[in-house]
């Protein structure tokens, strides 16, 4: 059986659970059949601690209203994408210039706005289609490996650094940071949030094209809002005096014209308000190394937090390069999703300390070896079979264990 701890930090008897993984080689028969204990500890983690948070219980499925809404929050993007472009390049570009003898703003301007506006539709294309980041393969192979050496914690909204979690909702061991969607139906690392605008969720594999969407959605509105404002604020004060029977001051440009750059306009402007917000929240939170869902979590300091924006950053972003403003998965990511480097400790020759740098070493460049030494330092996995040796495996230079992991 897997050792359990429980909400107050201590380990209940094992006898009485469930057994959770298959023991020796002969009977590593299937993942299924470890999902399948999985669940039957899930509900009687439930029944004997009904008032805990965080485990879950039954999913709850989408109602219709959940399920329109994501589906117009997600195509009303698209619509607002193109829309700009035609009503900015169509019509600003290419007639009202035009029109008012703005000729030489012309290139200048489409310039400016088709690279953010094309910058920004990179970023919302690879943000729907990114895997989130899916528990991968090889975190399953080793909770099988290791059997009842890994300590299994019932999920908790609050900090659980260096803990394996059960998911109550889809039944499987999850690393530290790994939270359940319910849109979804899964679990993914270091899940930040559901965006219905995206028609997915935020993980770690699509946060950096989410927060470089947001800037570059947030530029694209500015430009379009102070290239056009002064036609905007002339356009709209001809259409008012029409609306009161006075004539139309604006010979040089028509009234349909009008319409689609006043309406370009409104976009731009609701755009603006509602993404400029959002930029300085995620990006606070990024700078912290913190998520959206970690946020409101108060049991202890973020024990994730290296220290400076500079530290932070490249958890997402990766290790600072070219890559860095373009919607691609990092050349040099600094976490692989199942071990994160600490803020709070760091083991060196088997002593804590409290200061934690960051690992040289990207997770891409680890060995297979190197990486599961590296998980079982993290989730205090013995070398040997559990109960025949209280010994922790020790870190090494090889697996970064000096470098804050």
């Amino acid at each position: 059986a897997v050792p359990f701890v429980s909400e107050a930090g201590g380990h209940s008897p094992r006898a009485p659970l469930p057994q959770l993984l298959p023991q020796g080689p002969a009977e590593l028969r299937h993942l299924g059949d470890a999902q399948r204990g999985a669940r039957d500890l899930t509900r009687q983690l439930q029944r004997e601690s009904p008032a805990q948070g965080g485990a879950g219980g039954r999913e709850e499925p989408l109602t219709w209203s959940e399920y329109l809404f994501e589906e117009l929050a997600a195509h009303t993007c698209i619509f607002a994408f193109f829309y700009a472009s035609f009503a900015y390049n169509g019509i600003f570009v290419w007639r009202i210039l035009p029109a008012t003898g703005k000729e030489a703003l012309q290139y200048p301007f489409a310039a400016a706005f088709n690279v953010a506006w094309a910058l920004a539709v990179w970023c919302w294309l690879q943000a729907h289609w990114e895997d989130p980041g899916a528990v991968p393969g090889r975190w399953r192979e080793f909770v099988l490996k290791v059997g009842d050496g890994l300590t299994v914690t019932q999920a908790q909204r609050a900090w659980q650094p260096g803990v394996a979690t059960l998911c109550g909702q889809c039944g499987i061991i999850r690393p530290e940071r790994a939270h359940h969607c319910r849109v979804c139906g899964t679990c993914y690392l270091r899940l930040d949030h559901h965006c219905p605008f995206l028609k997915n969720c935020v993980g770690l594999n699509n946060h950096k094209h989410f927060l470089l969407l947001l800037t570059y959605g947030a530029l694209t509105s500015f430009i379009a809002l102070g290239t056009t404002f002064p036609d905007f604020i002339r356009l709209g004060a001809s259409y008012l005096r029409l609306a009161v029977g006075l004539d139309w001051q604006a010979p040089d440009v028509g009234t349909v014209d009008a319409a689609f750059l006043l309406a370009l306009g409104g976009i731009a402007a609701c755009a603006s308000m509602v993404l400029t917000p959002m930029v300085f929240f995620h990006f606070a939170l990024a700078s912290c190394n913190q998520t959206k869902i970690e946020n409101s979590y108060s049991n202890m300091p973020n024990p994730y937090d290296l220290g400076t924006t500079f530290d932070n950053l490249p958890q997402i972003f990766g290790a600072p390069g070219l890559d860095w403003p373009f919607p691609v998965r990092p050349w040099r990511p600094l976490a692989d999703g199942v071990a994160f480097p600490r803020g709070d400790i760091v083991y060196e020759d088997g002593v804590a300390s409290p200061r934690s740098p960051q690992s040289p070493q990207s997770p891409s460049a680890r060995s297979a070896a190197e990486t599961e030494q590296l998980w079982r330092i993290r989730y205090r996995v013995p070398f040997k079979p559990f109960g025949q040796s209280d010994a922790m495996p020790m870190p090494s230079a090889a697996c970064g264990g000096c470098f804050g992991w």
